[in-house]
């Protein structure tokens, strides 16, 4: 099964939080194998290779729950301004305030 299947509208690219979760658990459920075979290793070589593996296994697992656990950040479009209707707002009642209560505009005839 494809691991992009079932998903539409999505950049394939960008894991979910479940999907980064469950690759950092099955890391290190392949961590802890790595280290119970490597316990019954009787050359020394094949257990330093497997205790390696391990620990590269538990770092990579390390690094995905980083990423499951950082803020997510929104990229805006360019041009697009969330503070821009504030400030017009705020410019709008700057000027008023300069215009004084009596000044108020009066339609044209």
């Amino acid at each position: 099964m494809s691991p992009f299947s079932g998903i539409r509208g999505r950049n394939p690219a960008v894991p979910t939080l479940a999907q980064l979760m469950q690759q950092a658990h099955a890391k290190r459920n392949d961590a802890a194998r790595a280290r119970r075979w490597a316990g019954e290793m009787t050359a020394v070589a094949d257990r330093e290779f497997l205790l390696r593996i391990a620990v590269e296994l538990e770092a990579e697992a390390a690094e995905l729950d980083r990423q499951a656990n950082a803020p997510v950040t929104l990229v805006q479009p360019p041009g697009f301004s969330t503070t821009q209707p504030i400030q017009q707002v705020r410019q709008e009642q700057q000027q008023q305030a300069l215009k004084g209560p009596g000044d108020s505009e009066k339609p044209e005839d």
